[in-house]
């Protein structure tokens, strides 16, 4: 994710999370904070689908940045919960 985030606009990407924070640490992907929660399994299962949505935001900004098109929006087909089996969000 920090490697994608720093595509979209940082000078060394390839470093990640270190050039985000090097170059513009207050410009953090949307979302991030709802990525970090405590090992109980909904906080778990509420930050795998928080994670997709910043993936989806930092796979974009890349794509922009550098002239890109993505193949397909990572979280279409992941469930709303996170549960295998359960309603997807392209179907909600």
């Amino acid at each position: 994710m920090w490697m994608l985030w720093a595509a979209a606009g940082a000078a060394y990407p390839w470093h990640g999370l270190s050039q985000v924070l090097d170059d513009e640490p207050v410009v953090v992907p949307p979302g991030i904070e709802a990525t970090v929660v405590g090992l109980d399994a909904a906080a778990l299962s509420g930050a795998v689908v928080a994670s997709l949505d910043v993936l989806d935001r930092c796979s974009m900004a890349a794509a922009q940045a550098r002239g890109a098109q993505l193949p397909i929006v990572l979280s279409d087909d992941i469930p709303v919960d996170g549960r295998v089996g359960a309603a997807t969000r392209r179907a909600a």
